[in-house]
């Protein structure tokens, strides 16, 4: 997903929630960047796996065991028009919901978010399980 189409959906659902007034691009960078580690710590985005052996010069989060780890994702910069957002597909949305939640005022919606965030997270879990077992 493109950081433009992230950004809007993010504005379009805090404002819903609470008013919230649209955060500077640096600021939504920080909020979305602390979402996406919150996201890939508790997963295994694809497109932030690597084999452990690999000669990276990149920041590790976490390693999954000795074969394999994850990156630290690419904090998010919404002034380059054709950047994305670093996660697989299946979980921008996931990144979306709980960035709203990192900036949600109302601990309602706070955690409404969160839990929107954690069922994609399980859910993209269990497909990965499925996926695995097909093989």
């Amino acid at each position: 997903m493109k950081l433009s189409e992230a950004k809007q959906s993010i504005l379009t659902k805090v404002s819903m929630a609470g008013g919230l007034k649209a955060p500077s691009d640096e600021e939504l960078s920080l909020f979305c960047k602390e979402a996406l580690v919150f996201v890939a710590s508790r997963c295994a985005p694809v497109v932030l796996l690597r084999e452990a052996r690999c000669d990276l010069s990149e920041e590790i989060l976490r390693y999954i065991d000795n074969e394999m780890l994850i990156l630290m994702p690419d904090t998010p910069d919404f002034t380059d028009s054709k950047a994305h957002l670093q996660i697989d597909e299946e979980l921008n949305y996931a990144v979306i919901n709980k960035t709203c939640s990192l900036m949600s005022r109302s601990v309602e919606f706070s955690r409404r978010f969160s839990d929107e965030c954690e069922e994609i997270i399980r859910l993209y879990k269990a497909n990965a399980t499925k996926g695995a077992n097909r093989r």
